[in-house]
């Protein structure tokens, strides 16, 4: 919460490297899901439509926190895949 204060008081941008999700999502504009390894590339971008000045608490009650926070898991899922299990 002291973030996102800080962040709508002095009008920062930040880049958050988090594997949080739900942390992403209360506290971003816009989530970037990044492919596997250590040349990953951008998987997907979906944009936060909870308004700010955003609450961490509050932001997960709205009603379209759930719906983001599972099309993340699904851009991850891709990654778990049996294919790409190594034996």
């Amino acid at each position: 919460q002291e973030l996102l204060a800080w962040v709508e008081r002095e009008h920062l941008t930040v880049l958050l490297v988090t594997h949080d999700l739900d942390e992403a999502i209360s506290a971003s504009d816009v989530v970037c899901v990044l492919g596997h390894g250590p040349r990953a590339t951008i998987r997907a971008r979906h944009i936060v439509e909870i308004p700010r000045p955003r609450d961490v608490l509050e932001a997960r009650r709205h009603p379209t926190f759930g719906p983001l926070l599972r099309r993340l898991w699904d851009d991850l899922s891709v990654d778990l895949s049996p294919a790409r299990v190594a034996p």
